[in-house]
């Protein structure tokens, strides 16, 4: 999936319980995700990387972003701050393999909402997309 982003939206968006963009480069991650959370009635959005998640976020509207902390053109960081500045309020969950606690603070501090864990278990992401998308 290199180099190609993919929009998908679960039905019509008033019927939807909330807009979610995932931006990672894992295919396989990104399909049990989509599949996962189209299943529960969210709309969803795929981006490969960050800057095909900005033009994304150019033409529709998200309640949550789901990245992954390496990214292909830019680390979350630098991603982070450039979404916060077309969307302040728009909550970020951050996937991170890394161990060190001096990044997951960073990245909370300037915007970041949760950082997990990878792996992660589906039923933990259900409960943190349940605690920033209110049905």
């Amino acid at each position: 999936m290199k180099n190609k982003s993919l929009l998908m939206a679960s039905q019509d968006d008033k019927m939807t319980a909330g807009r979610i963009l995932i931006v990672d480069d894992d295919v396989t991650l990104t399909s049990i995700m989509v599949s996962r959370y189209k299943n529960r009635n969210y709309s969803v959005a795929v981006a490969d990387n960050a800057n095909a998640a900005l033009v994304l976020m150019k033409y529709a509207l998200f309640n949550l972003l789901i990245i992954d902390f390496y990214m292909d053109t830019m680390y979350a960081d630098e991603f982070i701050k450039k979404v916060k500045r077309i969307d302040n309020n728009i909550n970020i969950i951050v996937l991170s393999a890394q161990k060190s606690t001096e990044n997951a603070k960073y990245l909370l501090k300037i915007g970041a909402s949760e950082i997990v864990k990878k792996p992660f278990s589906p039923k933990e992401m259900d409960e943190i997309i349940k605690k920033y998308i209110k049905e």
